[in-house]
């Protein structure tokens, strides 16, 4: 009979799809059609219907399996505590969900504009560890709020970054002292531990590393600066010791310039526990030299891993005193990366630490030749 059912189950498919759902439900109600046996399916281990599950979508599970039994409803929350729960217009199907799944939440990915959704009151996030929010213009924040209320540090994150509110579409600049001191004056965010953020001012970002201690990591691109530093010392020193930011990334999109200074200054906060620095910059007209790149490097106490590609412009590039930059003693010490030094048909120099980071691909010149690199002697597995 099991057989004859299945036979069944394939033509009928086959010939009507648009009905074959229909018809397979009004077979499997007649229990004379279905064997007191397991299907092949829920005979599979735990780890193999959780793989599966990876390939999935949590909407998409969550509507196939969920209500099926109580195995499958267990295996839901299983993946659930493994997974970021990602909110965002795509997934407003969750809503349906969250009375049941809320408590199994341990990280959420949340855009700004569901969050009244997403953590209405009424909903237990006993278990969240981890709320990333993001905005999709201007910054993603990750805040660790197992010991906090997580409405709370979602306010407060919030808060803060609207006080740098957007001067106009291309930049969030902060307009006058008076915004300056009131966000100095903010109460600090204990629960902000990573941020990335776009197209911010020196000060903006000094005042908001000032009043979040437990940052461990910043990606920041399109960093700029005014031309009056008065301001940005006295800010810096409201980013108290010992910091904990470990991670730093700098770099910048399209043609936002980036001064040395400005990336001078914000390493200046955190050299004491700096422990990975990625700069990633197309500096225009400003040169950066080795002897700039060493001081950055070296001033880092707990500096483990550095790694940098950098551009400028050069009218008159001279390869042999490019090179030369990076022939330091302290450039060849071994635990020194391999500098390779390049240029294209624009006159814009090209030098970044190997192996390289980013993709190099590109209108550079095709003789190798033209591509020095500061230490002759390079380990394989290095280039």
């Amino acid at each position: 009979m099991a057989d004859l059912t299945i036979n069944q189950l394939n033509k009928d498919t086959k010939q009507n799809p648009a009905e074959s759902s229909t018809h397979i439900a009004t077979l499997v109600s007649h229990n004379d059609c279905i064997p007191e046996t397991k299907s092949c399916f829920e005979t599979l281990p735990n780890e193999i219907l959780l793989y599966i599950a990876s390939y999935l979508s949590l909407p998409e599970y969550l509507q196939a399996f969920f209500n099926l039994n109580q195995r499958f409803r267990s295996l839901a929350f299983e993946f659930i505590s493994h997974a970021r729960v990602s909110f965002n217009e795509d997934s407003l199907i969750l809503n349906d969900y969250l009375p049941y799944i809320a408590h199994a939440v341990q990280a959420a990915h949340v855009d700004i504009q569901l969050v009244p959704n997403t953590f209405p009151a009424t909903y237990s996030w006993s278990n969240l560890r981890s709320v990333i929010l993001t905005d999709s213009i201007y910054f993603a924040a990750t805040l660790n709020v197992q010991n906090s209320s997580v409405m709370h540090a979602i306010m407060s994150c919030l808060n803060i970054f609207q006080k740098c509110t957007p001067s106009s579409e291309t930049n969030l600049e902060l307009d006058n002292n008076q915004q300056i001191r009131t966000l100095l004056n903010m109460e600090p965010n204990l629960t902000i531990v990573r941020l990335t953020i776009d197209i911010w001012d020196e000060e903006s970002l000094l005042c908001l590393c000032s009043i979040t201690p437990n940052l461990a990591s910043l990606r920041i691109f399109n960093l700029y600066s005014n031309d009056d530093d008065s301001s940005h010392s006295t800010i810096a020193s409201h980013i108290t010791s010992p910091t904990k930011l470990t991670e730093l990334f700098i770099g910048n999109r399209g043609n936002f310039g980036i001064r040395l200074r400005s990336i001078q200054r914000l390493i200046e906060c955190y050299r004491s526990s700096l422990e990975k620095l990625t700069l990633y910059i197309r500096a225009g007209k400003q040169k950066f030299y080795g002897q700039d790149l060493e001081a950055l490097f070296r001033s880092c106490q707990c500096l483990k891993k550095f790694q940098f590609a950098i551009r400028y412009y050069d009218r008159h590039i001279n390869m042999n005193q490019l090179v030369q930059q990076f022939l330091t003693d302290w450039w060849l010490h071994k635990d020194q990366p391999p500098v390779l030094v390049t240029y294209d048909l624009a006159n814009e120099v090209f030098i970044c630490s190997m192996p390289p980071f980013v993709n190099l691909n590109r209108q550079f010149l095709s003789d190798l030749l033209l591509w020095e690199i500061n230490k002759k002697q390079v380990d394989e597995p290095n280039v």
